[in-house]
Parts: structure tokens; sequence; C-alpha cells
């Protein structure tokens, strides 16, 4: 329930990391909605992510789901995206997403 909890989970990692290791992450990203045991990540977000873990080096890739599947996608292309959240929904969409329509991936050096 605490929205930038996020960042002090980062800092750690950045902390106990030794230089030159990855740290992987891979969050639900779009439209923000926090749902209490969740949050979707928006762009701003993502950007305090980094600038608190300050890579090295970074790589970040994005995903949409379509009726067709998972497609490469960006920031821009994703950033209205949605989750499905099962615990407070009795029946699915009618594209059946199970969670997260959109996902940001990065991989961040120290």
């Amino acid at each position: 329930n605490l929205p930038d909890a996020y960042l002090a989970a980062v800092s750690e990692y950045s902390r106990i990391l030794k230089t030159g290791g990855t740290l992987f992450v891979s969050l639900p990203y779009g439209r923000y909605m926090n749902h209490g045991w969740f949050q979707v990540f928006d762009s701003l977000m993502v950007d305090r992510l980094i600038e608190v873990f300050s890579p090295s080096a970074l790589h970040e890739c994005h995903f949409r789901y379509e009726p067709e599947g998972w497609k490469m996608s960006s920031r821009e292309q994703s950033k209205d995206a949605t989750c499905f959240d099962a615990s407070n929904r009795k029946s699915y969409d009618n594209d059946f997403a199970a969670f997260s329509r959109a996902i940001v991936c990065l991989e961040m050096v120290k």
C-alpha cells in the first residue's frame, strides 16, 4: 500500500549488488494503478526506478498483450495498458488477459 516502497527495494538491490552485477526486473506497465497488493507502473515510476538504481548500462524492453498474443511494444504504445485483477473480478474481459496487458523488462548493470 506504499506507492514508493519499490524505490527502497531497488536502492537495496543497488547497495548489495557487486559492481558489474546485473539486476533483471519485470513489471506490469501502463496506466498507473495501485491495487493495494500490486501496482501498475507508469513511465514516471520506471524512470524513478532507473534513477535510484543508477545503472552503468541499461536495456529496456516493452511487451503488450494483443488478441493474437504478446508483441514487442514501446513505452508510448503501452502507456494506457491495464491489468486484470483476478482478486477483484469474477469474470475475464473479452481479451481473456490473465493479468497485465503490458510489461516492461529492465536489465540494469551496476
